[in-house]
C-alpha cells in the first residue's frame, strides 16, 4: 500500500532505503520491488518433505472439494490439543515440528479456521490443507494481473489488472465478482475477518473499505498528513483500526469514526509494526539514539493516546514481529532470532536461533498454537510447544 507523491533524487534515494528496510513486512512490495529491478526467478517447485511435489502447470479446479468454511473470529477457534496454546509459561518448551523447503521467496498467510494456509511468490501461489499439508489448489498470475490480497477466509483472494476495478476470485467455487471503483489504486488488505478490504486512493490519502461480497463502499478513512513521498494504510488486527505510516510517522484511525489517534514519530525509519489482536498495543521497531549511538528496540504504544508503555532492546531493528491471537505474546525478529516477548511485562521469555542469514516473516497460527518462520533460505518453518 505504497504512493509516489515524489520524483526528487533525495526523495528517491529516502523511498529506495524505507523499501529495503521494511522489505520483510509486506509480500507486496517484496513483488514489486523484485518487478522494478528487473529479477528473474526462475518457476521452480516447492517440495515437501514426504509430500507431492507441486504441480508446475496451473491448477483449474480444486484437487479436493469441500465445503466453504464459515468465517471465525479469533477468540472461537479452539487450540490444537496435540500441542497446546504458546504462552509465557511454556514458550521455552518451542521446538521445530514441521518444515519444508521452497525453491523461490514465499510470504505465508494462515486461514481463520487454521484448516489451510497460502504460500505466496512472485508469480505463483500454492493452498495447502493442515495439519494434512496436502496441496489443495495452485495458480500462477497472469501477464500484468497484480496480487492485491490474499483473504483470511482461505479461499478468495483480490487481483486487478487495471488498478481501478478489483477481482475478487474464488479457487474453490471457481467464481470470480467485481468491485469496481472511481479512483486509481495501488494496493490494498482484507479486513481480519475477511468480509471487507481496503484500498489506498492514489489521487488523496485516504482509504476506502468495501464489503467484499456486495462490493458496496462501507467508509472511507482520511485525514493523515505527511510530507513523505511514501505512505501506507492497512487494517488493523483487532479490525477496528486502521494504521498509516510513512517512513518514520506511524498513527492509528478508530474506522467507526474517523477518527485519528495521536501521531507517533521515531528517530528512524520504521522497519516492522503491529497491532495487537485486542486493540490495545501497539508495537512498533526502529533505533533511537541513546549517547549518540543507535540502539535498535522495540516501542510499544498505546495506539490511540500515543503513550509509551515500554522498550525492548534488539541487536538490530526488527524486520518481522505478530502478536498472538490473545495479545499476551509478542514474536519478533532479531537478526537470525526468533525472540518471544511477554507483552505485560515487556520482557524476554525464549530466544531461539537459526541457521540462516536473516528472516524475512515471523507469524503465529490463528489458534495460538504454533509460529511459522521463513528465512532467506527459504525454508518454511512451524515452531510449536513439545512437552
Amino acid at each position: 500500500m505504497i504512493f509516489y507523491t515524489s520524483s526528487s533524487k533525495d526523495d528517491k534515494e529516502s523511498v529506495k532505503k524505507m523499501v529495503l528496510r521494511v522489505i520483510r513486512k509486506n509480500s507486496l512490495i517484496i513483488f514489486l520491488l523484485l518487478s522494478l529491478a528487473g529479477c528473474n526467478f526462475s518457476k521452480t517447485n516447492i517440495t515437501l518433505t514426504a509430500i507431492p511435489t507441486i504441480p508446475t502447470k496451473t491448477a483449474s479446479t480444486p484437487t479436493e472439494q469441500k465445503s466453504s468454511p464459515t468465517p471465525l473470529t479469533v477468540s472461537e477457534i479452539t487450540p490444537n490439543p496435540a500441542y497446546g496454546r504458546i504462552q509465557a509459561e511454556n514458550a521455552s518448551n518451542l521446538a521445530i515440528g514441521k518444515s519444508f523447503q521452497a525453491s523461490e521467496p514465499v510470504r505465508l498467510k494462515w486461514s481463520l479456521d487454521q484448516k489451510s494456509f497460502v504460500l505466496i511468490a512472485y508469480q505463483t501461489f500454492w493452498v495447502y490443507s493442515y495439519p494434512q499439508m496436502q496441496l489443495l489448489y495452485t495458480s500462477d498470475f497472469q501477464p500484468e494481473e497484480m496480487l492485491i490480497d490474499f483473504s483470511p477466509n482461505g479461499e478468495q483472494y483480490a487481483v486487478t489488472f487495471n488498478q481501478s476495478s478489483l477481482l475478487i476470485k474464488n479457487w474453490r467455487e471457481n467464481s470470480i465478482h467485481t468491485i469496481q471503483t472511481d479512483f486509481s489504486f495501488m494496493y490494498g488488505e482484507f479486513s481480519p475477518d475477511g468480509s471487507q478490504i481496503i484500498l489506498d486512493r492514489q489521487d488523496t490519502r485516504a482509504g476506502e473499505i468495501y464489503d467484499v461480497t456486495s462490493g458496496e463502499k462501507k467508509s472511507s478513512v482520511t485525514g493523515f498528513e505527511t510530507a513523505a513521498p511514501v505512505y501506507s494504510v492497512g487494517f488493523g488486527a483487532d479490525g477496528k483500526h486502521t494504521i498509516w505510516k510513512a517512513r518514520a510517522t506511524i498513527q492509528v484511525s478508530e474506522i467507526a469514526t474517523n477518527t485519528l489517534g495521536t501521531a507517533i514519530f521515531h528517530e528512524d525509519f520504521l522497519t516492522s509494526y503491529a497491532l495487537s489482536p485486542d486493540g490495545k498495543k501497539l508495537a512498533t521497531s526502529t533505533s533511537q539514539m541513546e549517547e549518540d549511538t543507535p540502539v535498535p528496540q522495540v516501542f510499544f504504544y498505546q495506539p490511540m493516546t500515543g503513550e509509551t508503555l515500554g522498550t525492548f532492546e534488539l541487536s538490530i531493528p526488527a524486520y518481522s514481529m505478530d502478536f498472538s491471537p490473545d495479545s499476551s505474546l509478542l514474536s519478533v525478529i532479531d537478526g537470525t532470532d526468533m525472540v518471544i516477548l511477554d507483552c505485560g511485562q515487556m520482557i524476554e521469555v525464549a530466544r531461539f536461533a537459526q541457521d540462516v542469514d536473516s528472516v524475512n516473516q515471523i507469524l503465529f497460527s490463528p489458534d495460538g498454537t504454533l509460529i511459522t518462520t521463513i528465512g532467506t533460505d527459504q525454508l518454511v518453518r512451524f515452531w510449536q510447544v513439545i512437552p
